[in-house]
């Protein structure tokens, strides 16, 4: 599943920093790339390290978005990944392997924390695909549009239920991974030093974005 709140939260702190001009483009590009949950389209297609770089984006307000996606995505692992080392480390025993289940379960936390701050559905209406970066259908770009739509109208107001309605409609294989995963936030929503972590994950993700990309 995508946690694209916690996407949009960060993007719209950093697009001064972009020098964005359309909103509507930028925005667009910040969904973009988990679209390929949907698409199917390979990741390294959508999440590629050279998104990062100002000789993709350029002028392109699109791209920026896109940009500032995968930005993200490199910052925030990094950060989760260092402040839940001894958690991470644990589950993954668990696992014989690395754990998505308790990855996902942490980034849906935070998107339920940055909920609380920041209102997602005043950004929906800007958010519809009239052309494909990388060859997909138009319908199931915007298939994924409305998944996030019914995700995310009620955005000030999420609950853990909401995330498995979500996970269920992005795959409908996941029913019986949706319901472990949820149980695992529950579960984790009971640690107060968890939830104290996670109140503090936005804030530090900025500080090393300002350190290790800031353009």
């Amino acid at each position: 599943m995508s946690c694209e709140l916690s996407h949009m939260r960060f993007s719209s702190a950093i697009k001064n920093d972009l020098k964005v001009v359309d909103n509507n483009k930028y925005f667009q590009g910040v969904t973009y790339p988990d679209s390929r949950v949907v698409t199917k389209v390979i990741r390294n297609f959508t999440h590629n390290i050279k998104y990062t770089k100002t000789e993709f984006f350029e002028s392109d307000d699109f791209k920026k978005g896109w940009a500032s996606h995968v930005i993200y995505d490199i910052v925030h692992n990094n950060v989760m990944e260092e402040m839940f080392y001894e958690l991470f480390k644990k589950e993954d025993s668990i696992n014989n392997g690395y754990s998505s289940t308790i990855r996902l379960a942490i980034k849906i936390l935070h998107d339920l924390e940055d909920a609380k701050k920041f209102d997602f559905s005043q950004y929906l209406p800007l958010i519809n695909y009239d052309f494909s970066p990388q060859g997909e259908s138009i319908n199931m770009l915007n298939r994924y549009n409305d998944i996030l739509y019914e995700s995310y109208k009620n955005s000030m107001n999420l609950t853990v239920e909401d995330y498995k309605k979500s996970l269920k409609k992005f795959d409908n294989k996941r029913n019986e991974s949706a319901d472990i995963i949820v149980k695992k936030v529950i579960d984790l929503q009971k640690s107060k030093d968890i939830q104290d972590k996670i109140e503090n994950i936005y804030k530090i993700s900025l500080e090393v974005y300002k350190k290790d990309f800031l353009l």
